[in-house]
């Protein structure tokens, strides 16, 4: 089992490196993090840089995530999961190691930007680690829904794209538009946005936290669901 899962995710290495879309995804929040600080030169660096800390770190969740529905389309579409299966391929190491990287990837970002923009990890607080891994681990799970039901990368695709820009910019939303602050708090960003802006102050037992679980445990089920759908299907 773990040979089999060793060589699962060194296959998810050799496609994302292979992609240049998937690199390109990969590459963006750093692309991002230059472009905000040459729009932002003019401010004080310490206000800019916890700024687009902010901004840069929900592109990170977006942009990397896609990948995992991307990876997992292509091979519905090319009955490669079929394959897999026929072959002794388990479907949790299936999916399991569709996750690895991405979420490698994103917790690399998650401690580098901090020290990159001289960001205090004192000043951000233990909540800064456990708040971004769960809403890391929450989108990630959104996207591996999407790929799942999709058939096909063109429907993967598109069912994500309108996905990855809310995750991208919701709480960008929340600054502009305080009216729609109190929707927002309902969804899987809602404990970051609330965190920006407590930053060590942010209470990890609150409702944000709370609502932020649920959707990590619907999410779940969701996936589960799923794949008994596919498995009738068949």
């Amino acid at each position: 089992m773990f040979k089999r899962f060793t060589a699962l995710i060194w296959l998810r290495r050799e496609i994302i490196w292979a992609n240049k879309q998937i690199v390109i995804q990969i590459l963006m929040p750093i692309l991002m993090v230059a472009l905000y600080q040459f729009m932002y030169k003019d401010l004080p660096i310490g206000d800019k840089n916890e700024m687009i800390l902010f901004l840069v770190l929900p592109m990170v969740y977006g942009f990397v995530g896609f990948i995992v529905a991307l990876i997992i389309s292509e091979e519905n579409e090319k009955h490669n999961l079929r394959s897999l299966q026929l072959s002794g391929v388990g479907t949790p190491e299936y999916l399991l190691a569709n996750l690895v990287y991405p979420f490698f990837i994103q917790l690399l970002y998650i401690v580098a930007l901090p020290i990159y923009l001289q960001q205090s990890f004192s000043k951000l607080g233990g909540q800064y680690i456990i708040v971004n891994i769960v809403t890391s681990l929450v989108t990630l799970l959104i996207y591996l829904l999407l790929g799942i039901l999709s058939n096909t990368q063109s429907k993967a695709s598109i069912a994500s794209l309108p996905i990855m820009l809310g995750i991208s910019f919701l709480p960008l939303f929340a600054i502009i538009e305080k009216s729609l602050e109190k929707w927002i708090a309902l969804t899987f960003m809602g404990a970051f946005i609330k965190y920006s802006k407590q930053l060590a102050d942010f209470p990890l037992f609150s409702q944000a936290s709370l609502i932020l679980l649920l959707w990590l445990v619907l999410l779940l089920l969701l996936i589960v669901w799923a794949l008994k759908r596919i498995r009738l299907q068949k």
